[in-house]
This record gives structure tokens, C-alpha cells and sequence, in this order.
């Protein structure tokens, strides 16, 4: 590896087109690459099923190009196409990364451990593996080739880095990796200037944020949203996000009274999160198991009142949230309630959250990151 003097020289493998991000993953690995870029060389490979004709990536981008029918099935995000994917990835990877001269490899989730693996070993440098989800975050049984990469290469990484203390607790526990070698490595916020703006409704507008997937519990939001509606006309709500379960909510909330009162546009872009965000009266996150949540710090930066899950990592970062078992529906409706009517508590969540979430960037992440590199491997 460089010498303290200089940054190691990184091989970095995403599994997101950056200009088509589905969830945290593909935000938080191109965002981490693009700054990382400014204190080292990186060469930055990620699957990509635009033609390479239309794309002008950045100096140190690399787009595979990869065909991923996302959500084919129930079961994953990608089903059976996803191994013909890392297929085609894995030859790209291992035959332009090997052409270059890095110094670590640091690879983003399962879809991307083999080929930082193959190169680890090939190259002789550090092996790091970056765990934004779990196998046993996505499913209630975790099987198949999510856990088989997971349990292959997670021990064998020279460092494992994790979002939050709760996915490090959960990789200790699940994989046998010493706590000596992962290391928790903060999210940062956007670069965008938080704003208000009027909402599309005079109702009070609460927000769901995510994959509509078993994980991330949008049973939870709709039956939460249910109970509220019997009871007040004050409000509305917003699921953003498509999935598996997408098409099935969309035929319920169809059919059910409150078919005026709850939207699902489906999987919406950055700047169109960020302007739900800025008209949000609150968040409920509702997931079974959220190794960081993401979009809860986003929504802290834009001053909305969030509800966390208890197995979610953003709490490390909101201590002043509320966190509520999303299964309890009455915990969870009377905390909404006390969000929307209790505006001096609200106001006093907000102000603590955003003081929390405060500088926390990117460049900040990436500083930390480089130290890490430094002191681990």
C-alpha cells in the first residue's frame, strides 16, 4: 500500500448506475466515490443497462453495461437475471481492474464480493467489503446466492466496513468476523440546501420512503395509515417507491376507503424525493430490519419529524426520534398524532435532528474513511 504520506490508490465496485439509483446503496456508493475522488485516484466500476452511447460518466467512473430487469419476481430485487449480470461484471471487472495498479479493492454489498475477492487475491492487496444490507435485513430467511457471497467473503475481507453499529453487532453475530476488522463508517447527507416548499395538499402530508418490499414493511404503513384515516380528514399520505409489493398495494388502497387519501406514485428521482421532503408534516419509517435508513437522515436535514423502527441504524444518529415497533399500531398512530398536533414537541425533534445530522457530508465521510484505511489495513 501507498505510504502514510500518500491515500491508497482504490478499486471501487457499486452495483448502482448513479443517474438510476433504487435505494441507499447506489447513493451512498457513488456519492463516496465521486468525493473520494477528489483525494485519490478511484476507479469506479458499476453495472449499467443504458447504452454506452448515451452515457458521458465521469473521469473515474466505469459503466458495465449489464441488462437488470429489477423486481422480476417476489423474491429479490433482480431475480434470476442478476446472475447473468455479475456474470458479464465480473469479466469487465476482473479484466480492466487487473490492467490497472490500485492498491485496495472496496467493494459495495454481495452483488459485487466475488469480483473484489478474484482481485484481492490476484493483485495481492487489502480486500475491503462495504455492507449497506444484509442478507437477513432483505428476508426473514435468508437462502440462495445473497448468503452464500455474504457467508463466503465477509470473513475473508482484510476489513469489513458497516453503516451503523447495528449491521457491525449483526455481522459479528451472523458471519464470525472479529470486531477488530469492521469498522463503522458514517453516511453523509445531501449537498442540497434544505428547503420548505407548499405542498400539492392543505392536509398535513406523512411520508413512506422506500422499496415497497417486505423489508422496508409497507403493510405496517398502510394499515398505520387505515387506523388514522377512521379517525381524522386532516391528512394525507405518500408511498414512494416501487417493488414486489407495489402492484398488490396499489390494488388494496384501490379498493379500501381510503383509496383518496393514500398515493403511490412508485419509484420517484432524487430531486422529487427532495421535494416531498420539503413539504413533509412527517416519516414513518416502518422497516423489519433497516441497517441504516438513509432517507431518515435526509428527511432530518429537511426538518421533518421522523418515526423510527427499533431495528434501524439511524437511530444511532436521531437520538431525539421516536421509536416505535411498527407492528404496534397504537403506539405507532398515537405517535404520529403527538408529531402532528404537539407542534412545540415537534418543533423541538426537528431542531435536535438537524443539529445532529449538521456538516455530516460526504467529504467529511470520506476523510473518515481514508483514516480508516490508514489505521486497518
Amino acid at each position: 500500500m501507498s505510504d502514510q504520506t500518500n491515500h491508497p490508490r482504490v478499486l471501487m465496485l457499486g452495483w448502482e448506475d448513479p443517474n438510476r439509483i433504487h435505494g441507499g446503496l447506489g447513493v451512498a456508493s457513488s456519492a463516496l466515490a465521486e468525493a473520494l475522488q477528489k483525494y485519490t485516484d478511484v476507479s469506479f466500476f458499476f453495472p449499467s443497462s443504458r447504452p454506452l452511447s448515451t452515457i458521458q460518466p465521469q473521469r473515474y467512473q466505469h459503466p458495465v453495461p449489464v441488462r437488470l430487469n429489477a423486481y422480476e419476481n417476489k423474491h429479490a430485487l433482480y431475480g434470476k437475471s442478476i446472475r447473468k449480470a455479475m456474470a458479464v461484471y465480473d469479466r469487465t471487472v476482473l479484466t480492466e481492474g487487473l490492467g490497472w495498479d490500485p492498491d485496495l479493492v472496496h467493494a459495495h454489498d454481495w452483488m459485487t464480493f466475488q469480483s473484489a475477492g478474484q482481485i484481492s487475491a490476484l493483485l495481492g492487496i487489502p480486500l475491503v467489503l462495504h455492507v449497506h444490507s444484509l442478507a437477513s435485513d432483505r428476508s426473514e430467511h435468508p437462502v440462495g446466492l445473497p448468503y452464500e457471497m455474504e457467508k463466503m467473503w465477509l470473513p475473508k475481507a482484510s476489513l469489513v466496513i458497516a453503516v451503523s453499529q447495528y449491521t457491525a453487532q449483526k455481522i459479528q453475530q451472523e458471519y464470525h468476523v472479529p470486531a477488530s476488522r469492521i469498522a463503522v463508517l458514517n453516511h453523509g447527507v445531501p449537498p442540497e440546501v434544505s428547503f420548505r416548499s407548499d405542498a400539492f395538499t392543505r392536509k398535513n402530508l406523512i411520508l413512506f420512503l422506500g422499496r415497497m418490499t417486505w423489508q422496508k414493511g409497507p403493510w405496517h404503513f398502510i394499515r398505520m395509515a387505515e387506523s388514522l384515516l377512521a379517525d381524522r380528514n386532516d391528512l394525507k399520505f405518500v408511498m414512494a417507491g416501487d417493488g414486489d409489493i407495489w402492484p398488490e398495494a396499489i390494488r388494496y388502497v384501490a379498493r379500501s376507503h381510503i383509496g383518496t387519501d393514500v398515493h403511490l406514485p412508485g419509484h420517484l428521482e432524487r430531486k422529487d424525493v427532495f421535494k416531498l421532503l420539503s413539504m413533509a408534516n412527517a416519516m414513518v419509517v416502518t422497516s423489519e430490519s433497516e441497517p441504516l435508513g438513509l432517507v431518515a437522515l435526509e428527511a432530518a436535514h429537511f426538518g421533518v419529524p421522523v418515526i423510527l423502527p427499533p431495528n434501524c441504524g439511524a437511530k444511532e444518529h436521531l437520538p431525539q426520534t421516536p421509536v416505535v415497533d411498527p407492528a404496534d399500531l397504537d403506539h405507532l398512530t398515537d405517535t404520529v398524532k403527538m408529531l402532528l398536533d404537539d407542534q412545540t414537541k415537534a418543533a423541538a425533534v426537528v431542531k435536535m435532528n438537524q443539529q445532529a445530522v449538521q456538516g455530516q457530508n460526504w467529504d467529511m465521510v470520506v476523510r473518515t474513511l481514508l483514516r480508516i484505511y490508514q489505521e486497518m489495513l
